[in-house]
Formats: structure tokens, sequence, C-alpha cells
């Protein structure tokens, strides 16, 4: 693999998806963690919000966890930032990083059957179909705006 020089824009960019990560698990572990009101007003639809919340999760944090390169392909993760930038006036810093990048990696390991799972659902059911539009769909979400008109 040829080393790329890792651009400010490839950081800001690789900081704002952590960011968004941090704040969806915050959303996550408030909302659907941290409180029975949501399922007690609409557990139809904030079942589907924990489904969303656990897929998004998953999704992302193996995406910046995924190699360096996928078939010819620079994927903007852990591995390239740490083998594309150059840290030799600040080898302590490399060290702290290749610690946080095992332990990213152990978990990635535990989440990866989970994403490939996803991925192969996808490939064979069309989420978008009629069937299951129209069949199985079901949604209380009238309840959750109900109740939050009614609380204001």
């Amino acid at each position: 693999m040829v080393k790329l020089t890792v651009s400010k824009d490839d950081v800001e960019a690789f900081c704002n998806t952590c960011v968004l990560l941090r704040s969806l698990w915050r959303h996550y572990e408030i909302w659907l963690e941290g409180s029975e009101l949501p399922q007690s007003i609409a557990p139809i639809f904030f079942g589907d919000i924990h489904a969303l919340f656990v897929r998004t999760l998953i999704l992302e944090i193996c995406k910046i966890t995924d190699p360096a390169e996928t078939m010819g392909r620079t994927n903007l993760t852990v591995k390239f930032l740490m083998s594309n930038s150059d840290f030799s006036s600040a080898p302590n810093t490399l060290d702290k990083l290749k610690r946080f990048s095992d332990s990213m990696h152990a978990f990635r390991d535990k989440i990866v059957p989970a994403r490939n799972r996803l991925i192969m659902y996808k490939h064979y059911v069309d989420p978008n179909s009629h069937f299951y539009l129209n069949g199985i769909a079901q949604s209380d979400a009238e309840m959750l705006v109900k109740a939050l008109k009614e609380s204001a």
C-alpha cells in the first residue's frame, strides 16, 4: 500500500464522525436505556427508534474501524489515520493511539458479526418493499405527538 498524507480535512471529517457517534450514543443511552417513559408512551415507535440507533451505531463503529483500504479504496478509518500520519515528533501520542486502536478493534470484533448480518439481510430483503410497508409496519407515533402536546 502506498503511504498517503493525512490532510487536515481528513482529520476534521474523522473527528466529526466520532462526535456524531458519541452524540448518537448519548441519545441512545439517555432516551432508550435511561428512561422507561418513552417506551411507556409509544413502545412501538421507541422500539423502532431503538433498532435504528443500534443499527446505526454498529454500522458507523464498524466503518471507522474498517481496514485502511478495502478493494483498492482508501477508508477514513483509525488504521488509515495511524498508518498515514507522521508521529515521528510525538511517539508517546502514537503509543496512546495504538492503545485506543487496540481497544476499539477489540470492540469491533464483538460487533462486526452483527454488522455482517445487517448487510446480508439488506442483500436479500428489500426494507422498502410493498409487503413490509403495508403488511407489518405499525406506529404509535401519534400517541407520542399527543403526549408531547399535552405536556406543553
